[in-house]
């Protein structure tokens, strides 16, 4: 794969188009040494994202960004631990617009609430709160989730560190999944129709502070034209 295109090294905020929402709070986007920081306070509750975008180039093309999630500790839990009511989230978006009104499909980083159960001593199940990824969740705006992604993969020990690489990619037939953990080897973990849900006419990265503060830094993003 030719590794021609747009490379944001560090991000720069004047390089995306910022959208959020703000009922219920105002994302922050501010520039750093290390790229750029988006921080969004908890909505209880409440999904309210909060993106950079850029316009998706002509398929195929893939885009990989590197992120680091900043808030490790929140409400008292430890987000690599048992979360609890901590459910934050970051990673990468597909969208069809830039309007809150827009529709998402993300490949989430975050935590997989009652992906698995535990046995209870004395008997009865628990959900086992796990961080990790899932994809392809789906938004109808920036406030509601429609659909939970089918795939799944469990945060693996070299992607525990707070940083992760992250790929989308469109290859006109197939939209697809990826994580990394030196933004050189890939495991796809997930794969789906490129009109699933809707064709994306803009990609970016995004975060959303269901139960939690939201804080995360993109430090690179790279179009790739092939």
């Amino acid at each position: 794969m030719s590794y021609s295109g747009q490379l944001y090294f560090p991000c720069k905020q004047s390089q995306f188009t910022l959208v959020g929402g703000t009922a219920h709070s105002t994302a922050s986007y501010t520039d750093t040494q290390f790229g750029v920081n988006i921080s969004k306070a908890t909505n209880g509750n409440n999904n309210e994202i909060a993106t950079m975008l850029v316009s998706a180039p002509s398929t195929p093309y893939s885009v990989i960004a590197k992120v680091v999630w900043n808030g490790m500790n929140q409400n008292g839990t430890t987000m690599f631990g048992d979360p609890g009511p901590a459910e934050s989230a970051c990673g990468m978006c597909f969208t069809n617009g830039t309007a809150t009104s827009s529709k998402l499909k993300v490949l989430r980083w975050g935590n997989l609430n009652g992906a698995l159960t535990v046995n209870v001593n004395g008997g009865g199940t628990a959900p086992l709160n796990l961080f990790g990824f899932a994809a392809a969740d789906q938004y109808s705006n920036y406030t509601t989730e429609v659909g939970n992604g089918s795939g799944e993969q469990h945060c693996p020990p070299t992607m525990g560190m707070g940083f992760v690489w992250m790929k989308l990619r469109d290859d006109g037939t197939n939209c697809k999944y990826y994580l990394s953990c030196d933004g050189m080897s890939w495991q796809q973990i997930y794969s789906e129709a490129r009109t699933t849900y809707f064709t994306a006419t803009n990609v970016g990265v995004y975060v959303n502070p269901y139960g939690s503060n939201a804080n995360m830094v993109c430090q690179s993003f790279q179009v790739v034209n092939a």
